[in-house]
């Protein structure tokens, strides 16, 4: 059975017909008898009855017809993951943790993949641990993450670190000041990303060491909704200061914590890729065009 054979079924259903069918398809009616007599065998029950005034669906058929355009679409999907599979087969996975790639210069980095479209496959992103996870089981082969994690089997290189910062609206107590430490914080409500995010923890562990749990106002899954409901006076933005473009035009001050794990880049690779230079290469490359 291939989509072809499910394509010729769909036109005789909608059509009742094998001679329009075989118009809409522009092959014989003979060759199209063929292949729905084939799809049939395969399928062990008939589809059609045949009939002087046409093809009447049997049960079967209308049942295969409403699940058919279904099954194209998981065939092609099968299809092009296979295809992926095999054009990667030699290739170099990359992966990479959300909101990592605001750190590269993107400029930079795509006329690399172009040049190296042979080395390296497109860039995987996802949760934190879910790229570590797909690096630990062999699905990814280089990624660049959050955090100091070095798992069993994994080498971790450093990339890049930074400390988070407080987004202040203007007119808030804190607004001038220089620097903060967590103590500063205990009774603000705090919006920042969630618990699938590195950030969520790292304040929660620094909050809990200072002595208190941390008044969490909002969760969110997007950085730019922190801008927004901090400009809108709904609490104290917690993020990495990596995104300029959501300060411009807006009263905020993002000011350091001074006592906050900072926000590190690392690029992990198993063991075994260690001395493929395509890693050392991409790694070497990927720490050239950092923009902070």
């Amino acid at each position: 059975m291939d989509t072809r054979s499910i394509q010729c079924f769909i036109a005789c259903y909608e059509t009742h017909s094998i001679n329009k069918a075989a118009g809409v398809l522009y092959i014989t009616p003979q060759g199209l008898g063929k292949i729905i007599s084939k799809l049939e065998e395969e399928l062990g029950a008939p589809l059609f009855e045949r009939t002087r005034r046409g093809l009447v669906p049997t049960e079967c058929g209308s049942y295969f017809y409403e699940h058919s355009r279904g099954l194209i679409s998981q065939l092609h999907t099968l299809q092009m993951e296979m295809k992926r599979i095999v054009d990667n087969e030699n290739k170099i996975r990359i992966g990479c943790s959300i909101g990592i790639m605001n750190v590269f210069n993107i400029e930079e980095v795509e006329p690399f993949q172009m040049e190296h479209s042979r080395d390296y496959t497109g860039w995987t992103e996802g949760f934190n641990d879910e790229i570590i996870g797909m690096v630990q089981d062999g699905r990814l082969d280089v990624a660049f993450v959050i955090g100091d994690r070095e798992p069993t089997g994994i080498q971790r290189e450093s990339m890049f670190q930074k400390k988070l910062s407080a987004l202040i609206y203007e007119g808030h107590p804190l607004f001038g000041r220089e620097s903060l430490v967590f103590r500063d914080l205990e009774k603000e409500p705090l919006i920042l990303l969630n618990e699938k995010f590195w950030t969520f923890h790292s304040v929660v562990q620094r909050c809990t060491e200072a002595g208190f749990l941390p008044r969490i106002h909002i969760k969110t899954m997007e950085s730019f909704l922190i801008y927004q409901f901090t400009e809108r006076k709904r609490g104290v933005g917690i993020d990495v200061n990596i995104h300029p473009e959501q300060l411009e035009g807006r009263s905020l001050r993002p000011i350091t914590i001074e006592d906050s794990i900072p926000w590190s880049v690392n690029a992990i690779f198993r063991a075994d890729m260690a001395e493929d230079p395509r890693v050392r290469r991409l790694v070497d490359f990927c720490r050239s065009c950092l923009i902070f």
